[in-house]
């Protein structure tokens, strides 16, 4: 059995993550899509243990403390991380394991396993990363901001990662991210 690999896949909130992983995750053979445990409420029609672990607070600190995490951010006031036990099960199983996580979880992950895939999604433009924001209308005006505030940031530091997908069109961009996983599998 081949040796399981790791795809981090990262980007500004907003750019359109979740949508480009699910239209990829059925084109890649065997693919873990690793759910992360998040502190903030459901959005509408987010499902539990499908989209996130949502979870308190105190329960997310005691898995941390526990050593059940295998990377976690405290990102614009709430928690998110990726629960190590089943990432690693998926690994043992020769699986290629798609992880969904900010940049500083990225760096995280890349001190465990140096050999892991990153890939940057980017917004065709910041007026398009706004209005993505604004179209989910799930969050205050100030929460956006900061949103965009981290954007800019996380655009800025792109240069990190192995590759970079512009989530312009989306078949296009599902393309393109196919191609970039299955150039290592």
């Amino acid at each position: 059995m081949s040796k399981g690999r790791i795809f981090i896949i990262s980007g500004p909130s907003g750019v359109g993550k979740d949508t480009l992983i699910k239209e990829v995750l059925p084109r890649i053979d065997g693919a873990f899509l690793s759910v992360s445990l998040t502190t903030r409420p459901p959005r509408q029609g987010e499902r539990d243990g499908v989209d996130y672990y949502f979870v308190t607070d105190k329960y997310f600190r005691d898995q941390v403390r526990a050593g059940n995490m295998l990377e976690y951010a405290d990102f614009c006031t709430v928690c998110y991380g990726t629960p190590k036990p089943p990432v690693d099960e998926a690994l043992r199983l020769g699986r290629p394991v798609i992880l969904k996580i900010e940049r500083d979880g990225m760096e995280q992950v890349r001190r465990i396993y140096p050999d892991a895939v990153t890939i940057f999604l980017a917004p065709p433009s910041a007026q398009v990363l706004r209005h993505r924001l604004l179209k989910r209308n799930s969050d205050s005006e100030e929460a956006i901001e900061r949103r965009l505030q981290r954007a800019v940031y996380e655009i800025e530091k792109s240069g990190d990662y192995m590759h970079t997908v512009v989530n312009d069109k989306l078949e296009d961009a599902a393309d393109k991210l196919e191609a970039v996983i299955k150039s290592y599998l």
